[in-house]
């Protein structure tokens, strides 16, 4: 089993997407992980099962469709607005940046 807490803070995204395929190699290789990470997306991705955690405290846990789709927990729901949200605006932004090239 290995541990990684935010393995991806203060690096930039090229080196984040190195360290996050890195990971994805680690947990395809069989090797139990557990991972503290703000990279929702990542999260969603690769977990099996999602902690959910504010202040020390556990407010929600599940399968990874459990805990991003169909949340129980207020304050679950409410974080992961800000996820979605924030999804939502760098799709917009990446089309934006296409139709951009396109031209």
């Amino acid at each position: 089993m290995i541990l990684f807490d935010e393995p991806t803070s203060a690096l930039d995204p090229e080196l984040s997407r190195e360290v996050l395929n890195s990971i994805r190699k680690v947990k395809e290789a069989g090797i139990a992980i557990i991972l503290a990470t703000h990279e929702m997306q990542f999260a969603e991705e690769i977990s099996d099962e999602v902690i959910f955690m504010e202040n020390g405290q556990i407010v929600e846990s599940g399968s990874s469709h459990e805990i991003f789709h169909q949340a129980q927990s207020e304050r679950t729901k409410a974080f992961l607005s800000n996820y979605s949200t924030h999804q939502q605006q760098v799709s917009a932004q990446i089309t934006n940046i296409n139709q951009y090239k396109a031209v």
